[in-house]
């Protein structure tokens, strides 16, 4: 039985999403989980950042900004009801071709969305451009290659985001040494062992996407232990 319950549990967890029986899918940030020194956006400090499109969660979260990663751009009433409704700074992810980002961002700036965030493809001269049409930050997705990060840096962004298994301390510290005041974000989907290193690497802040709960990751491995080593208990 226990080994049964372990491949279950190990293939539920392997899912792009998973709910095991019994949990709780939750918006709040991750327990025992320590974020970064955080960055002001719109006046509040930001340090936690809940990657969701789901007007409940954007509401019931505890983290400090919601990241709108929408498939399909809503339209600007929409977007202006669900900033409104979620009472922390809301930024918005930009799907669309690059002559079109500079109108977008300056369209959903006027429904109180506090930044965009634009794709790794989005290259530096779009957001140059972006920056010089519009007055809102922009949060640049960004791989590790030092020419792509300092080109987007100088080309305007407001902070940068690295996924999150790519984060390093060198890396972290050679960002901030030539640019301290520019914010690194680190992108962790639902990776908890991977948020744990980010925050301690000095990140400014972290983007996660709601999970089940922490103690139920202390429950896997407890029983993946059991089933590879019965005599464990």
């Amino acid at each position: 039985m226990r080994r049964t319950e372990a491949l279950a549990y190990e293939n539920l967890t392997g899912r792009w999403f998973y709910f095991p029986v019994g949990s709780q899918y939750l918006s709040k940030k991750p327990a025992l989980l320590s974020f970064g020194k955080g960055f002001m956006l719109s006046g509040s400090r930001i340090s936690s950042i809940i990657c969701t499109t789901d007007t409940f969660e954007m509401i019931d979260t505890n983290a400090d900004a919601v990241l709108a990663d929408y498939f399909f751009l809503p339209g600007a009433k929409k977007l202006g009801k669900q900033v409104t409704a979620c009472g922390r700074p809301v930024i918005v992810s930009l799907r669309a071709k690059a002559s079109r980002l500079p109108v977008l961002a300056g369209k959903y700036q006027k429904t109180g969305v506090s930044a965009i965030y634009t794709g790794h493809r989005v290259t530096a001269d779009s957001i140059k451009k972006i920056c010089s049409e519009c007055s809102i930050p922009v949060i640049s997705e960004t791989d590790c290659d030092p020419q792509e990060i300092i080109a987007k840096i100088k080309a305007g962004a407001y902070a940068i985001s690295i996924p999150g298994q790519n984060i390093s301390d060198e890396i972290i510290a050679g960002i901030h040494d030539i640019f301290p005041h520019v914010p690194v974000i680190a992108k962790c989907k639902r990776n908890i062992q991977v948020m744990n290193n980010c925050s301690e690497s000095d990140i400014d802040a972290i983007i996660y996407r709601p999970c089940v709960p922490y103690e139920w990751d202390f429950q896997y491995k407890y029983m993946i232990r059991l089933y590879r080593n019965p005599e464990y208990e």
